[in-house]
């Protein structure tokens, strides 16, 4: 008989090998399926604009802006850039046009959504405290990312619009988003937990003026950019949250913290400058304005937003209910909760016109809700450590959480799985 250590570094890559690379062939082999079963996604217009990206030295710049309808791609194009490597490539294998277009969008995909996995993979292996967890971090990062609603149709007939999903799956540039709010979020919160040690001076380099704080927010501007680049509405979510909630820091420290909070300020000016290019091109191109509309679109979705809120994040609600206490004291709970409350209230409050019921406000609250269910995850595997395991109250706690995440994954799951294979629209129910 072979045992199996899980808590030995063989054991561990394994899992982690073995997962990210069945993770990143089943995401490319099912994004292609969607892409030949279903017409109901956004990838069409967005693989034609990265293609009109790729002739512009062919046809020229002031033709390519002349003919072609991109307004949408100039305002976001990192998606549509980032296509091309792969296109060029496959092209140079005498793949058609449009067999390379879809490959690559496939591919794309993959890279993505798989790089979010590692990412969650990584933050789950540093900040969660039990082994055994730490073992399977490649596979619970895996059900993370297909997390879904609960669906109950006298709640809502529709299964993602309406609700709070980060499995937008039929819209290709919402992928990278996944990836970079992770990142940046769990960035800034390295940079918060160790702002005294990052703030001193390097003995190894007094030449450097620089101290390591220094540079970690030069990265996080960076990053919070090239999100811009490809996607703006994480920043529109992103950037007033980290204001709201140092806001609160200043006031809790009595102003020691004034210095950390003024440098985050300054670290998001560029990507601000970004927002307000990105909405006069908006405003200039697609002559569209944004609206003061509260509960307009929402509604228009779901008849009950309140309940869609409640099916939508049971296990995180759960785990907020069950450590409450001691959720204003983690900085990490604190500031993903502050930014499912503002995603949420921008798509309440706002919308486009023209396009009023166009759900675009929502895309923040979506990307968000992937974070929100990372960042439960961890508090609430962390919290049933301090738990006696042996009492009554601890087990049922505990399988409360696991059935309702298990539930969510299996209704995410399935989704997936009928979208990608066009056996129900994106845009309808599951049944």
């Amino acid at each position: 008989m072979i045992r199996l250590n899980i808590n030995s570094s063989k054991t561990k890559d394994r899992i982690i090998r073995i997962t990210f690379i069945s993770v990143f062939i089943l995401l490319f082999y099912s994004t292609n399926t969607m892409l030949v079963n279903s017409t109901d996604t956004d990838y069409p217009p967005h693989i034609s604009q990265a293609w009109l990206f790729g002739q512009i030295w062919s046809i020229g710049i002031h033709e390519f802006f002349d003919t072609a309808p991109l307004y949408k791609a100039l305002i976001n194009p990192g998606w549509h850039i980032s296509i091309l490597p792969f296109y060029t490539i496959l092209r140079m294998l005498y793949l058609t046009v449009e067999d390379s277009l879809r490959l690559s969008a496939s591919l794309l995909n993959a890279v993505f959504n798989t790089a979010a996995i590692v990412a969650i993979t990584d933050i789950f292996q540093k900040k969660i405290k039990q082994e055994v967890v730490k073992t399977f971090a490649p596979v619970l990062a895996t059900v993370m990312i297909f997390v879904g609603p609960l669906y109950i149709p006298a709640v809502n007939t529709l299964y993602y619009l309406g609700q709070l999903f980060s499995g937008v799956w039929h819209n290709p540039t919402s992928q990278p988003l996944k990836v970079f709010v992770i990142i940046n979020f769990f960035l800034f919160i390295y940079m918060l937990e160790n702002r005294e040690q990052l703030g001193q001076q390097s003995a190894s380099r007094p030449r450097i003026k620089l101290k390591k704080l220094d540079l970690y927010f030069i990265l996080f501007s960076l990053l919070l950019l090239l999100s811009g680049v490809f996607k703006s509405n994480l920043n529109t979510f992103f950037i007033p949250s980290l204001f709201i909630y140092c806001c609160i820091d200043v006031i809790t420290t009595r102003f020691k913290s004034f210095w950390f909070c003024f440098k985050t300020g300054l670290a998001v000016i560029p990507s601000c400058i970004l927002i307000l290019i990105q909405s006069t091109i908006l405003e200039e191109l697609a002559t569209t304005t944004v609206i003061f509309a509260p509960m307009l679109v929402w509604n228009h979705f779901s008849p009950y937003p309140f309940l869609s809120i409640i099916i939508s994040l049971p296990f995180p609600i759960f785990t907020c209910i069950i450590g409450f206490k001691k959720i204003i004291a983690n900085k990490m709970m604190l500031l993903s909760a502050i930014m499912l409350v503002v995603s949420i209230l921008i798509f309440i409050l706002f919308a486009f016109d023209p396009g009023t019921f166009y759900p675009d406000f929502g895309w923040g609250m979506m990307v968000c809700t992937l974070l929100i269910f990372v960042t439960s995850f961890i508090f609430f595997t962390n919290e049933i450590i301090e738990i006696d395991i042996k009492k009554t109250r601890a087990k049922v706690i505990v399988i409360t959480g696991v059935l309702l995440l298990t539930a969510q994954f299996l209704f995410g799951s399935l989704y997936y799985y009928l979208g990608v294979t066009g056996k129900i629209s994106f845009q309808g129910g599951l049944f």
